[in-house]
């Protein structure tokens, strides 16, 4: 199974997040070219699953989702405050470290700079 089908099984809150998220018509999603207004809405629904995410992140299902939402979504580009919202109860740990790789802390005008050293 995937991370996000392991998810569902741990919490069904998860699923109302397939068809945008992890369903086969997201193969196709270019993000890039979309609408404003399509984009604020994937914003929106991001932002939600990381709410939900966050007291499993340290779980591997919850890695292997996150990945996704990385390779198909670009959330370490578009969506860094909700994903570092998502991880930062977790700073204490190997895996925060880890997830704030992805991310270009020291770029002007970034809310999270202050955490470049721990890159």
């Amino acid at each position: 199974t995937n991370g996000f089908e392991e998810l569902c099984l741990l919490d069904s809150g998860f699923e109302e997040f397939e068809r945008v998220l992890f369903s086969d018509t997201s193969l196709t999603f270019e993000r890039s070219i979309q609408t404003k207004e399509v984009n604020d809405s994937l914003n929106l629904t991001i932002r939600r699953f990381l709410i939900r995410l966050s007291p499993y992140f340290l779980l591997s299902p919850a890695h292997k989702a996150l990945e996704w939402l990385v390779h198909r979504f670009f959330i370490h580009f578009y969506n860094v405050d909700d994903l570092i919202r998502c991880v930062l109860p977790y700073h204490e740990h190997n895996y925060f470290t880890r997830a704030i790789q992805m991310f270009r802390l020291n770029e002007k005008n970034n809310n999270w700079g202050w955490l470049e050293s721990a890159q």
